[in-house]
């Protein structure tokens, strides 16, 4: 499911756009923090006026990545619903606990109202999926300066 999920946002989203853009937003961040500290306020004043203009590329990229993610719920809500009927109805009871690092857990068991199976799923696919969008970010880009090179 995770590999399904990175597989949609990367072919749905712009990697090489959202490096870009986060790349200039790191180094206005980085002038503006430079300039604080030398408390150079001709400079501040300058990048202040320019911050809604960086604003405005970050809250375009997070919208980008907001409509990608219907499409990729339309996948995952029915898989979550089907191991959920899975663990509920059909596994013995003696099958649901599991050997955490801290402890058993009852898969069937809720903390606060959520079940502990989303949780236990969630601490495995979180390190996976981070690692996925990394290497999917890094063979877009590293053909995106093939693709540069060959054209020069």
């Amino acid at each position: 499911m995770i590999t399904l999920s990175t597989t949609i946002r990367a072919a749905l989203s712009h990697p090489i756009e959202q490096a870009k853009n986060q790349h200039i937003q790191s180094e206005f961040n980085s002038e503006l923090r430079k300039a604080r500290l030398e408390n150079n306020l001709y400079k501040m004043k300058k990048l202040t006026e320019e911050q809604p203009k960086i604003m405005a590329g970050s809250m375009q990229q997070s919208t980008d990545m907001m409509k990608v993610m219907p499409i990729t719920m339309l996948v995952v809500i029915p898989i979550y619903a089907w191991v959920w009927f899975f663990v509920n109805n059909t596994v013995p009871d003696d099958l649901i606990d599991i050997v955490m690092p801290w402890g058993t857990a009852n898969l069937l068991d809720y903390i606060w109202f959520m079940p502990i199976w989303i949780i236990v799923y969630t601490l495995i696919s979180l390190p996976i999926g981070q690692l996925e969008n990394k290497a999917v970010t890094y063979i877009l880009l590293k053909r995106r300066l093939r693709q540069l090179e060959s054209e020069e």
